[in-house]
């Protein structure tokens, strides 16, 4: 529960704080993106830096998502053949073999970027 408690409460008062501030800093300056702001403010290698490692976070959320949607997708999978759901229709080969398809493509890729 502490957890719980410090992921919203973090989440509100600094993703907040932290939104307000790039917001005005965008607004103040022709709204300009962060990127651009610090290769203003502090230089061409920053803003190059900087932007390296944003597309670098983006991908390890990306990764995280993969990972999570394969997760349910190897939760979804059994209890639908146990109920029937992919041999009843004609194409339920084609629907099982595009589940099995995304699940390895998402272990393999989201270990990989992660």
């Amino acid at each position: 529960m502490p957890a719980f408690i410090w992921v919203v409460v973090g989440t509100i008062f600094f993703a907040g704080v932290h939104d307000f501030g790039a917001i005005w800093a965008s607004v103040r300056n022709k709204a300009q993106s962060v990127g651009s702001l610090t290769g203003e403010v502090v230089s061409h290698r920053a803003r190059t830096l900087f932007m390296i490692v944003v597309f670098f976070l983006l991908l390890m959320v990306n990764a995280v998502f993969a990972v999570s949607i394969s997760a349910e997708h190897v939760r979804f999978l059994p209890v639908s053949s146990r109920l029937g759901l992919l041999s009843s229709s004609p194409w339920s080969l084609e629907f099982a073999l595009k589940i099995s398809v995304e699940i390895y493509v998402a272990n393999i890729i989201g270990p990989i970027i992660l």
